[in-house]
């Protein structure tokens, strides 16, 4: 069974816990016992419970589902920089930030592999092969991780475009990051 790390949950869960009534109506029964039992950031969840967990959070606080994901992608890049993975999106050049990045996946999932290529200036491309459960949803949250990634990193204009995608076919699937450091 593929799995999460708990740090990229703990978010969700705490926001359905301050609105518990409501999280149970939106939630799937099987995934009620998040709403009372602990979620540890270093400890690994099924990562099949991320996208129903967002998807309740989305419906809790009243946002449309279309453009959360990768709102709870940025969020949780924000929170990851602020906390133990701050050292990794603190890089002098981007070279060095598409190793790091790699390194963020691999801390957080157990499937799948993120591989950076560093194109022209300002260019990168970024594939994910191998990745258990890939949908619309997780890659909405990846675009938003990775956008937010750069920024915190000092990146201006910071775009991201899906380029390829498993769940359309695609053996992989796969973003174009395009940037500036001024």
């Amino acid at each position: 069974m593929a799995k999460v790390k708990g740090a990229a949950i703990v978010d969700s869960v705490r926001i359905l816990r301050k609105h518990k009534d409501e999280a149970r109506r939106h939630l799937p029964e099987s995934l009620h016992h998040y709403l009372a039992e602990r979620v540890l950031a270093a400890s690994w969840y099924p990562s099949e419970d991320q996208i129903p967990l967002t998807r309740a959070v989305a419906r809790v606080l009243g946002e449309p589902e279309h453009g959360f994901y990768e709102k709870a992608g940025r969020f949780s890049a924000q929170r990851h920089a602020e906390g133990v993975y701050k050292h990794l999106v603190q890089a002098p050049d981007q070279e060095t930030l598409c190793r790091r990045a790699l390194v963020l996946w691999s801390s957080q999932h157990d499937t799948g592999k993120m591989e950076m290529v560093v194109g022209d200036e300002g260019r990168v491309r970024v594939v994910l092969r191998g990745f258990a459960k890939p949908s619309r949803e997780a890659c909405l949250i990846a675009s938003g991780y990775l956008a937010a990634t750069f920024e915190i990193s000092g990146y201006k204009d910071v775009r991201v475009q899906k380029q390829s995608c498993c769940v359309d076919g695609a053996p992989e699937c796969a973003w174009g990051v395009s940037f500036s450091k001024s």
